[in-house]
This record gives C-alpha cells, sequence and structure tokens, in this order.
C-alpha cells in the first residue's frame, strides 16, 4: 500500500505472529522497529459529491487535500473532459488527485478520485479529510482496499487460488485471468479474481518487498464499504483508530468476496474450507467475513412504491365513482397544482433521478 495502514509486530506468544496492538507504519518506508507482516488500508477512492455554491466545493476540497499533503490550484481548470461522462471542468491537484466538477441551477456536482499515491500519508488523516466532505458525498464509483503480505506467502498462494478455480472449488467470481509481461514480470505474475465490469476484483501482484492482494469495488459495494470505513472512524477518532473495529473492517471487504472451498455439496454452506485458504485467514485474523451490501434505493423509487401500496387503489376507486373521463381532468389538475408547489427540494430529488437512470443508459453506471 501506498499510505499508513494497520502493522502488526511479531509476538513470541501467539500463534499467529503478531499481537493485536496498531502501530503506525508507513508502508513506502516501514518503520525498521516494527518489521510488520501484514498492513491493511485503503489504496483508491472516487466519489461524486454536490455542493450548494463553488466557494464551498473549493473550501471542502481543499481541506480534504490539507490533510492528504496535498493542494489544488484553482483557476486553472482545464476544458470539458470526459471521465465516465462529460464535466465543465477539471483540475489535478499537485500530487494527482483529480477534481472535475459541472454547474447546474441548483448545485455544483464534483467527481474527486484519489489514486494510492495521493493517499500516502498517516491513515488517520485521510479519515480526518474525508469526515469534513462525508456530508457531500453523495455517492461512491469506486473504493479499493488492499493487504500487503510482508511474508511473501500470498505469491504461492497466487497459483493454489488459479488452480482452485480451475478445479471448480471457488466462489464470489466466475472469471480468472492471469496477467505476465516478460520485461517486467520475469518471475512472477499477476492474478485477477473476477472482472472490473462487476460489482468486485480482486488482485494479487508482487510490489516491492511484498505481495498485495486488493479488492476493487464499484457502485453500491464501493458505497456500503466506504461507509463501513467512515463509520469506525466516527465511533473512535483517535490517532490509530480502534485496532479491532478496523481491522474487522478491512479483512471484511477484502475477504467476503471470495472463497476457496471442497465443493462437496450443492448447499456451499456446507463444505468445507480449503486448508490452504483458511490458515492464512486465521494469519491475517479475519474474524468476520460477512459483508452485506442493501441495494440503495432512490427518493422517487420509495415515492414511487408509496404510490403503489398506499394510492392506487384509493385513485382507482375515485376513477370508477367519476368517470374516466372526469376524473382525466380532475387528475391533471392535480397535477398542476402539485407541479406549482414543487420547491427546490423536490427538483434536485428529480434531477438527481434524471441523471442516474443517463448514467446507467449511456454507460452502465450506477451514482
Amino acid at each position: 500500500m501506498t499510505n499508513i495502514l494497520l502493522g502488526f509486530s511479531p509476538n513470541p506468544s501467539s500463534n499467529t505472529g503478531f499481537n493485536s496492538q496498531i502501530v503506525a507504519t508507513d508502508t513506502k518506508t516501514p518503520d525498521i522497529n516494527v518489521s510488520p507482516r501484514y498492513t491493511l488500508g485503503v489504496d483508491w477512492l472516487t466519489i461524486i459529491c454536490r455542493f450548494a455554491t463553488l466557494e464551498e466545493l473549493h473550501t471542502k476540497i481543499d481541506c480534504l487535500a490539507s490533510y492528504l499533503s496535498d493542494s489544488v490550484a484553482w483557476g486553472f481548470e482545464n476544458k470539458p473532459r470526459q471521465i465516465g461522462r462529460w464535466w465543465d471542468s477539471t483540475a489535478r491537484s499537485a500530487n494527482g488527485m483529480v477534481v472535475a466538477y459541472n454547474q447546474s441551477q441548483l448545485f455544483f456536482e464534483a467527481l474527486i478520485s484519489i489514486s494510492g499515491s495521493v493517499l500516502a500519508v498517516p491513515e488517520v488523516e485521510i479519515a480526518r479529510g474525508l469526515s469534513h466532505l462525508r456530508s457531500s458525498i453523495v455517492s461512491v464509483s469506486r473504493f479499493d482496499v488492499c493487504l500487503d503480505d510482508y511474508t511473501l506467502e500470498l505469491s504461492e498462494l497466487r497459483l493454489k487460488m488459479y488452480a482452485a478455480f480451475k478445479d471448480g472449488n471457488s466462489t464470489g467470481f466466475s472469471k480468472v485471468r492471469r496477467f505476465s509481461d516478460e520485461d517486467r514480470y520475469k518471475k512472477d505474475e499477476t492474478l485477477y479474481l473476477g472482472s472490473r465490469s462487476s460489482t468486485h476484483l480482486h488482485r494479487i501482484y508482487d510490489k516491492d518487498d511484498r505481495v498485495r492482494m486488493e479488492v476493487e469495488l464499484h457502485d453500491d459495494k464501493a458505497f456500503q464499504a466506504f461507509n463501513l470505513y467512515m463509520d469506525v472512524w466516527d465511533t473512535d477518532k483517535s490517532e490509530s483508530f480502534n485496532n479491532g473495529m478496523m481491522h474487522n473492517a478491512f479483512t471484511s471487504i477484502i475477504f467476503s468476496h471470495i472463497d476457496f472451498i471442497q465443493k462437496d455439496d450443492k448447499n456451499l454452506a456446507r463444505n468445507e474450507r480449503l486448508d490452504w485458504w483458511q490458515s492464512f485467514m486465521d494469519k491475517v485474523s479475519v474474524t468476520r467475513v460477512k459483508f452485506s451490501c442493501p441495494k440503495r434505493e432512490s427518493s422517487i423509487e420509495r415515492t414511487k412504491r408509496w404510490l403503489e401500496k398506499q394510492v392506487e387503489t384509493s385513485l382507482a376507486m375515485v376513477r370508477k365513482a367519476m368517470g374516466a373521463v372526469a376524473f382525466q381532468h380532475y387528475f391533471d389538475t392535480l397535477m398542476q397544482d402539485g407541479t406549482a408547489r414543487l420547491g427546490s427540494l423536490h427538483l434536485a430529488i428529480v434531477e438527481s433521478y434524471k441523471l442516474e437512470k443517463e448514467m446507467q443508459y449511456r454507460y452502465g453506471v450506477a451514482l
């Protein structure tokens, strides 16, 4: 990883090889007194935010950038650029954070994409910066969490994962891709579990003196994982977070989407996990792997559902009593009166719904 994450120092009395005390460890330049075996953390984040004014947009993004030891040179925005969809203005921070925004009649909407190189700061600073922005975040389109293995055991397990998939003993993904470039990878290769077009994709690859396993989450799964991460910060705003809560959050996000089991029963819950995979999970102290992601529903969809359940029968009764022609005139009058009473909040919900449908139609992207 590129940021300061959760590190674990050796503990001779522990079977897993590390104790439960958090140590601040920069994975680019690890503390020589710590020698962590595994580290966990956030490695990529792309969010969509809304701001009432351009001044608020500048102020809050500047605040985030300052926590990331970064800065944005406003006033030098580029011309319109396509990042998933078209944005009127784009800017790039000194360290490479991408900011793009549009202006509507009601608000400014901004995309903020933060790569791992920008996140090379203590985890607590990342959380602090995002906490100031959280109330403005309306969606998360990408959220990457990674585990760095300094024991290099993942290098061997990478081959076992591929073999297990070929034998039909894997769950959570239906596609595997191996990538080997002789100019860059003379000995090892990157293993992709899943597809980038799906809601989650795992990668296992070599990175300097460690092997990295990371999950790339999209859309609803990304938003759910991000909220889990921020909820831990809101619970314990300490310099090192709460070790148990944050460790469980990260391992849940990484390990809940894939599994390797001996498929002897059609009921997957009855199958035993493969020994080598269970052993690795024990070493990383994966204590919880349940990670639910309920589908988010827009305000328009909730309103439609309420109309169908609560109003539909009443309208049918009135129409039957009045007759079709009279009822249509009555209904049109209701719609005219209701439209006249729409406020700025209603119009913002309507615009948001239309934008979401347009994104789904054009790019297959859910906000």
